[in-house]
């Protein structure tokens, strides 16, 4: 399992800018909540391009900040079929979740 997050990647990115970087993991953490909700509907009705194309855009904003595991789950399920992507839902809001907390705590260690 990939690590949850690059603290290099993300610390170069925010640079000496925590205070504005801030709403940005804020918005990340809302987005990636709402496209992991459209994969779970979509998952529910069997969308399969709903569910991939959902899966992209959360990979392409977890890679930009570093959040390997997350970035990898996305990956994936862009390339799964019925069923095994049944199993992504609760594995991309656990990886989320840990990613949002790592990249907070490294937040408010700089």
């Amino acid at each position: 399992m990939p690590i949850i997050l690059d603290e290099e990647s993300l610390k170069g990115l925010v640079g000496d800018d925590i205070e504005g970087f801030i709403p940005i993991v804020n918005e990340f953490d809302q987005n990636g909540q709402e496209l992991i909700s459209q994969i779970s509907k979509a998952l529910q009705i069997q969308d399969l391009r709903g569910v991939r194309a959902s899966a992209h855009q959360l990979k392409g904003s977890s890679g930009m900040l570093g959040m390997k595991a997350l970035y990898e789950l996305c990956k994936q399920a862009e390339t799964s079929k019925l069923p095994e992507l049944e199993l992504y839902a609760e594995k991309l809001t656990t990886s989320h979740q840990a990613a949002m907390s790592a990249a907070r705590q490294i937040l408010g260690e700089m």
